[in-house]
């Protein structure tokens, strides 16, 4: 987890940094940043433990449509997937994009929607009077 908040920090500092800010004199540390890191390490373990015990994997078919899908858009579609194709790294975001996908599609089908009517001053947080 210490990498991980060692991380979001360097994130967090680089945007800064390209958006003109001097964030040399700002705390960022990486322990101001641990509680995101452990909130982010643990969907990465529920995701996953759902991903294994669901059988979410993407399928080859699944990351061949994406494929597809990305590069139906430019003007030479082969070119572009062998592009995706050629390096492991590019391969493994689609993959990822995929397993995403597939996670959301089983949460959404077992999801139970119960609709609420609700005020729009007590939906937006505010009171009036």
């Amino acid at each position: 987890m210490d990498s991980d908040s060692q991380r979001l920090a360097d994130l967090a500092r680089a945007d800064l940094t390209s958006r003109g800010v001097d964030a040399a004199g700002m705390q960022l540390t990486p322990e101001t940043f641990q509680p995101q890191a452990q909130k982010r390490v643990r969907l990465g373990l529920l995701v996953g433990e759902l991903v294994r015990t669901q059988n979410l994997q993407p399928r080859q078919d699944q990351i061949r449509r994406r494929l597809e899908e990305l590069a139906q858009s430019y003007e030479k579609p082969a070119e572009v997937i062998q592009w995706y194709l050629g390096n492991r790294q590019r391969l493994a975001e689609v993959e990822t994009m995929v397993m995403e996908d597939n996670v959301v599609d089983w949460v959404l089908q077992r999801a139970q929607v119960n609709e609420v009517p609700v005020a729009f001053d007590d939906l937006m947080g505010s009171s009036v009077g």
